[in-house]
Formats: C-alpha cells, structure tokens, sequence
C-alpha cells in the first residue's frame, strides 16, 4: 500500500466550483439553497475520519435516486455533483478532478502499485454516501483493478473498513504486514498472506487482513510475482550461479529493502521472502 498526502483543495471551495459550472440558473441556484447542508456534509465526513469511523455515516440503499438526502437535495442531485458538475465539466472543479487524480503519480495507491492510476475512488461509494460524492479526502486515485474489482458495498463494521490512503496511520505503510512464502515447484509458485504485527491493535490488524481481501492482493501479488520469479530464476543460475548463499542473499535482501517500492507491494515481500529461503539460495535443483 502507498501513503498519499491529503489533498489540499479546500472542500468548500470544490463544492462552490462545481456549483458555479451550472448553466441552468433554477437548478444552480436549487443548490445554493442548499450549501449549508452541503457543508453539514463535509463536517460529518472530517469527523468521522479524526476517528476512522466512516462506516458510522449516515448511507442509503442503491437506487432510491429520487430519495431527499440533504435539505431538499436528492440522492441523484447529490451525485450528478461529482458526475456532471465535476468530472464533466471544464472549469475550475474539473482542474481539482485533474489535480486529485495526478496526486498519486501515476501509482495505485490501494495495491501498492500494481496498477496505473486511472480514475478517482470514491472510498465511502457515492450509491451509498451521495452527501460525500465531492469531499477531496473521499476521492482517492486509483487504477481500474481496484475500481471495479472492490467490493462495492461498504463494512458497517469499523474494524473492516479498508486502508484510507490519506487519512490512515502511518503503520500501515511502514510497517511490514504482508508476508510470501515460495514453493519448491515448476516453475517456483509464491503464495502471499496478510500476517499484521502482533503488537497492532486488533482492529488494525483486522482491517489490514480485510484490504488484502477485499483487494483480492494475494492472487494480484501471485501474477506479478509468478513473471518476476523467472528472471530471477535465470539471473541465480547464470548472473549469479558462481555466488556463494550468502552473497545471492545480500543481494535479494537490497532489493527487498529498496524504499523506492511500497513496503508492503509484490515487489519488495517477494523479495524478501527469497532472501529468507534456504533451497532457494543454494541453488537446489528443481
């Protein structure tokens, strides 16, 4: 997983320029109306993320689009906020969009990089938390994989929410909680598993175990990790098949350390996980 620094686009701000994209003057105006409630909308969201309890938000069912949410908003006005009023259209809300979505650099942030930021996510989902559909902190890029291939509902249970890539501890991602383990196969298979530090809090730990599930990592991790394996498999038996055990190991523990690479992505816990197999350094045969 990768950290990103929270936005600073100022939440009021984004709402003002969404609003003032609006060519119909009844249905800008019908919004202005409703800016304090709007507002009551990004307060809840704050507060609820000074203690990650999103999953305490006020949510309504998918569908029900007619539904009055917030002053006399409806699910559906509430989301064409994010839909037609920001990321349709061509001033300065849809600036912010860009600005949200380059913020990553280019890096998943949800699967450590595995795939290329391709859209916004919106972490508590718009069908169920219209009110939130524009709080910068609630749009995180993010590659297509983890669009679309997450859950799409949200936990009503705290300690199952996902990582918040902005708003979350910094543990998550400096410390080490996935693990692999490679088989001695043909070719070389790796298994990945979330193994949170002991010393976490449980709903910690919890929520990690949840992430890697809910962002299906361990087979996600397996592919990258299966079309690594053979250039290092070539690499130990040419590069380095004069290396004694402990020059191969020093060697996969550098790039296993490499801070370039999200602690807890394919990359470095393949890496790692070679670096700690016997068979492996010493060149037994498959």
């Amino acid at each position: 997983m990768r950290s990103l620094n929270r936005p600073t686009i100022d939440p009021a701000e984004l709402v003002t320029d969404c609003i003032a994209g609006i060519k119909d003057n009844a249905i800008r105006e019908h919004y202005v109306a409703n800016l304090e409630h709007l507002g009551q909308g990004i307060q809840g969201f704050e507060a609820a993320s000074a203690t990650a309890t999103w999953c305490d938000l006020p949510r309504v069912p998918r569908g029900h689009k007619t539904a009055v949410i917030a002053g006399d908003l409806t699910k559906e006005q509430l989301m064409k906020l994010y839909s037609s009023y920001m990321v349709a259209s061509s001033g300065a809300a849809r600036h912010k969009y860009d600005e949200l979505l380059v913020a990553a650099n280019g890096w998943c942030p949800f699967c450590g990089g595995i795939g290329h930021v391709k859209t916004l996510d919106h972490y508590l989902p718009k069908a169920n938390f219209p009110l939130y559909s524009i709080v910068p902190t609630n749009l995180v890029p993010c590659c297509r994989d983890c669009n679309s291939g997450k859950s799409n509902t949200f936990p009503t249970n705290a300690n199952r929410q996902t990582i918040h890539p902005y708003l979350d501890g910094s543990h998550f991602f400096s410390e080490r909680w996935i693990s692999a383990t490679a088989s001695q196969t043909e070719p070389i298979s790796v298994q990945f598993q979330a193994k949170p530090p002991l010393d976490w809090s449980a709903a910690d730990r919890q929520r990690a175990i949840c992430h890697f599930d809910d962002y299906k990592l361990a087979t996600r991790y397996s592919i990258e990790a299966g079309a690594e394996i053979s250039t290092i498999e070539r690499a130990r038996k040419t590069t380095f098949k004069d290396f004694a055990s402990g020059e191969l190991k020093q060697h996969l523990i550098e790039q296993g350390q490499n801070p370039s690479r999200p602690i807890n992505g394919w990359h470095r816990t393949l890496y790692t996980a070679l670096a700690d197999t016997d068979w492996f350094l010493e060149g037994v045969p498959l």
